[in-house]
């Protein structure tokens, strides 16, 4: 019931030329970690709540990639928690 590590993906921010990687651990996966490409916007994000006195905040992210016309693999679902 261990995770492992398949994906990562690299990006910049444009204004401040900051360098951000984001991983992708699958349940139970064992094997080496694919490089994902980023596209134009790689990453997204979204409060879920603007109510300032929860203690407890949603955040929604978006990660966006290419892949190449002969690579198939990429096998990732999207989940809410």
């Amino acid at each position: 019931m261990a995770y492992g590590h398949k994906y990562n993906i690299t990006f910049k921010n444009r204004i401040q030329n900051d360098t951000y990687r984001a991983e992708i651990w699958l349940k139970d996966y064992v094997g080496g970690v694919k490089e994902l490409y980023g596209a134009e916007t790689p990453f997204t994000s979204r409060w879920n709540n603007n109510n300032l006195f929860e203690p407890i905040q949603g955040l929604e992210i978006t990660l966006s990639f290419l892949s190449k016309p002969s690579d198939n693999s990429y096998n990732v679902s999207s989940s809410s928690v």
